[in-house]
């Protein structure tokens, strides 16, 4: 079982609204929606900053369940294409190899396991848009567009 945990929401999104809806309200009501499965039973705590939806938890859980080390402690981050990380996450603070640190971190509940924290990549699936530009400006390009919400929030342009 992926037990998830999100008790408090940073100060500066209290007032912020996704999908119509204030960002607690939205958050609680993906985390209510949000029942995993996974043989070992891991407890995982969402920083205050972190903007998700159901479809972004879910990935995560699906990095956790197929998680086969011994470490009793899990870190994460998120690895885009680069499309996807210029047009919706460049904002944020970019680790030197191209991923985006999340605040999330997994501990097994029964507390075995090495003391030392892994780190895993998570992925979300992206919907491609091909952009036909005319020739004479630009080549064409596409939009890759984050089909699940993992993003922690740094600025008020996120």
């Amino acid at each position: 079982m992926i037990e998830f945990q999100h008790d408090c929401i940073d100060e500066r999104l209290a007032r912020r609204r996704l999908l119509c809806r204030d960002v607690r309200t939205f958050c609680t009501s993906h985390l209510r929606q949000a029942q995993f499965r996974c043989r070992d039973h891991w407890q995982v705590t969402l920083g205050s900053n972190l903007l998700f939806d159901r479809a972004g938890l879910k990935e995560l859980a699906r990095v956790i369940a197929n998680y086969s080390g011994s470490a009793a402690r899990l870190g994460f981050a998120l690895k885009l294409s680069a499309e996807a990380q210029r047009d919706y996450y460049s904002h944020n603070c970019v680790a030197e190899h191209g991923s985006i640190p999340l605040p999330v971190e997994a501990r097994r509940s029964n507390g075995s396991g090495s003391s030392e924290i892994a780190m895993l990549d998570v992925s979300l699936p992206e919907m491609v848009t091909p952009i036909h530009f005319p020739m004479a400006l630009t080549p064409s390009d596409c939009n890759r567009t984050p089909l699940a919400l993992l993003l922690p929030y740094s600025c008020a342009h996120d």
